[in-house]
């Protein structure tokens, strides 16, 4: 029986991690998961979970990015007692 060499092409996987089209799964993904996390919020002050993403050099190569965060108290708190950042991404 024969070996099988595979050969990556490290430039093809660069041009699919920084393409339009993960770019776009990956921000629907952030989406959801900000989302599901405002919805858990109790304080009608708060300003909510905020969302943001950008193409970063990561783990050795560039590719899309996307983070969901705490913008005041009332979301720190959230996530510190009901973990509803830490519940949103399930």
């Amino acid at each position: 029986m024969k070996q099988m060499k595979i050969e990556w092409i490290h430039e093809g996987f660069q041009e699919i991690l920084c393409s339009e089209g993960v770019g776009k799964v990956c921000e629907e993904q952030a989406k959801r998961i900000q989302e599901n996390a405002n919805s858990e919020l109790t304080s009608e002050t708060s300003l909510g979970f905020s969302m943001g993403g950008r193409i970063v050099n990561a783990y050795g190569s560039k590719r899309w990015m996307y983070f969901v965060n705490t913008t005041d108290y009332a979301t720190m708190c959230a996530e510190a007692i009901d973990q509803a950042l830490s519940k949103a991404v399930n």
